[in-house]
Order: C-alpha cells, then structure tokens, then sequence
C-alpha cells in the first residue's frame, strides 16, 4: 500500500513562510497603532483652542460663543487692502556673459493691488505678451555675476517692477516676488 513518510517523532517540522506572516502582523499593527496615534494627536489638537476660546468668552454670555470662533487675524486680513497675484509663465533667458554661455531661468509673480485689475489685466493679452517681452529684454542685458548677488537680483526686481507699470501705464502693480530663480553659471 502507500507508505506514509513522517518526520521522526523527535525532530522538529519546520513551516515555510511562517516568518513573513508574523512580519507582515508586526507592520499592520504598527500602521495601525500609528495612524491611532496620528488620529488622537489631530483630535485632541483640535479640542484645545475651542475649549479655551469657549471658557473665556461663554462664561460670561451666552451669545459669546459665535464671536469665539472667530479669530482676529481673518478679521486683519479683510481690512487690509485686496490685492490679487499674477502668476507669469517661468523665463528661461540666455544671459550677457561674453566668456561663457549662461542661463536666468526665473518665474514671476506680480502683485496687483486689486482682483478688479487682475481681471483686466487677464483679459488683456496684448498687455501680457508686452510685459513678457520688456521683461525678456531686461534680462537679457545681466550677466550671471550681477545676478548671483542679492544686490543684483533686488536691483532686476525694482527694474522690472518699474517696467511692469511702465507697460500698464498704471501703477496696479504694487509688488513684483521671485517664486524661482536660478542662474546657471
């Protein structure tokens, strides 16, 4: 008949693939624990500064409660004039060097003092297209170690700012922010 095979009955029958479950057990739990622990430390972040905003001002009113949850800096933030970003397309400008062929690659962001202008100036291509070429032409006059420095990268700034409202032919433009700036050298 069939004989049958068993190990002797003192040696030990070793299981494949026992060792990966009980890896694979250790890293879910501490997934799992961890994602607790995140999800307690996000609630409990969340109950302090209700709980003290509701202690000082519900107190003493019962109507104080909406007015707690209502910070001072949105309220600052409103009042402040609106102003409005305009996001430029990344330059990419072979420089003036002379010894060597280098690179400007900078992207732009212009501050607007209203939304109402920056709706404008959106609309308006024939602004954008000319505001991208005088900022070419700019660039292109720098070599790599003027702009390198921090003097040369804020005089370039002031110029194109000067040269933004120059081509509007208003001053709308109220700020003019590096988001990027690299020059290869």
């Amino acid at each position: 008949m069939a004989e049958k095979t068993s190990a002797p009955s003192g040696a030990r029958v070793k299981k494949k693939g026992g060792g990966m479950g009980l890896i694979i057990g250790i890293v879910v739990g501490v997934l799992v624990l961890g994602g607790g622990g995140f999800a307690a430390f996000k609630f409990m972040s969340k109950e302090k500064p209700a709980e003290g905003g509701g202690e000082a001002q519900g107190g003493e009113e019962g109507g104080g409660e909406g007015e707690s949850g209502t910070e001072a800096n949105p309220i600052q933030i409103e009042e402040e004039p609106e102003m409005a970003v305009l996001a430029l397309e990344p330059f990419l400008v072979n420089l003036a060097d002379t010894e060597f062929q280098r690179f400007l690659r900078c992207t732009i962001r212009l501050a607007v003092d209203s939304k109402e202008h920056l709706e404008l100036l959106n609309r308006n291509e024939a602004v954008l297209v000319k505001l991208r070429s005088d900022f070419l032409d700019l660039m292109m006059t720098r070599t790599g170690t003027e702009l390198v420095t921090v003097e040369g990268k804020q005089k370039l700034r002031l110029e194109l700012l000067e040269r933004a409202n120059k081509v509007m032919g208003k001053k709308w433009v109220v700020d003019l922010l590096y988001t990027d700036f690299v020059v290869q050298m």
